[in-house]
């Protein structure tokens, strides 16, 4: 199953913030003042409270991305490429499998 447009739009929001305001990116923590991990800014955006866990607010926002990918994305270690791919990933991915052509 694919996600929603509003789910993609979110993720979208998200990682915009983060590359066009990285000052405001910190991976290591949900929330510090201005400064928020990528599962922060969804919570944000999607419009749930700080004080709410960001784990349990990215299922509640994002019910349709896997719980492996949401602990995947939250996880500290993550760097702004690693997100921006699985971010691109996740709003271009659909259901419709066509075959993949090698370059020769």
């Amino acid at each position: 199953m694919s996600i929603t447009k509003e789910e993609k739009q979110l993720l979208a929001k998200a990682m915009n913030q983060i590359l066009e305001h990285p000052e405001t990116w910190d991976q290591t923590v949900w929330h510090c003042g201005t400064s928020h991990c990528f599962g922060g800014w969804v919570q944000i955006f999607g419009g749930h409270k700080e004080s709410d866990t960001v784990i349990a607010s990215m299922r509640e926002l994002l019910p349709n991305v896997s719980e492996n990918d949401v602990f995947w994305v939250t996880d500290s270690d993550r760097t702004i490429p690693e997100l921006y791919r699985w971010v691109y990933f996740m709003v271009h991915i659909d259901d419709t499998l066509t075959p993949i052509e090698v370059p020769e």
